[in-house]
């Protein structure tokens, strides 16, 4: 699950990327950006599970796990 908090004026995100946990300062304004933010960011880390996942296993990668910007 990601988590969002604040540290001085920026907004950051952390969470559990295939290799461990991860954080970044986002561009967000408010916790409700950042938290919008944190939810695409899990989705994408989700699919790249997946797809290593079914990497491993010898199958194909399907449409839904592909990348969202090379999906183009």
């Amino acid at each position: 699950m990601a988590s969002v908090f604040k540290r001085g004026e920026s907004w950051y995100v952390r969470w559990r990327a295939v290799d461990g946990w991860t954080q970044r300062a986002t561009e967000a304004k408010n916790r409700s950006q950042a938290k919008a933010f944190a939810a695409e960011l899990e989705l994408e880390e989700h699919a790249a599970r997946r797809a290593r996942m079914r990497q491993t296993a010898g199958l194909v990668p399907i449409q839904d796990d592909l990348p969202l910007h090379s999906a183009l």
